[in-house]
């Protein structure tokens, strides 16, 4: 089985799994990456407060709109592929 097929079924297997254990495993998967970065990870987290506070205060003001989820991972996967 090549890497990219391996890849494909773990990408479908991980997206049966509910929320709770896909977000649960995106967090361990940003803290591998982290983990290997020049970058705290704390400082990184502040950072990633301050942006999602940032867009939910311009959703709100009616300055952008909001996409449904499934939408939303389906664009970003989209442009990893």
């Amino acid at each position: 089985m090549s890497a990219n097929a391996v890849f494909q079924d773990i990408e479908q297997q991980v997206l049966k799994l509910d929320q709770k254990k896909r977000a649960y495993l995106a967090e361990k998967l940003i803290y591998s990456l982290e983990k290997n970065s020049d970058h705290d990870p704390k400082s990184i987290e502040k950072l990633w407060i301050s942006e999602s506070r940032k867009r939910y205060g311009n959703y709100k003001k009616g300055k952008t709109s909001a996409i449904p989820v499934d939408e939303a991972f389906k664009k970003a996967f989209a442009s990893i592929k």
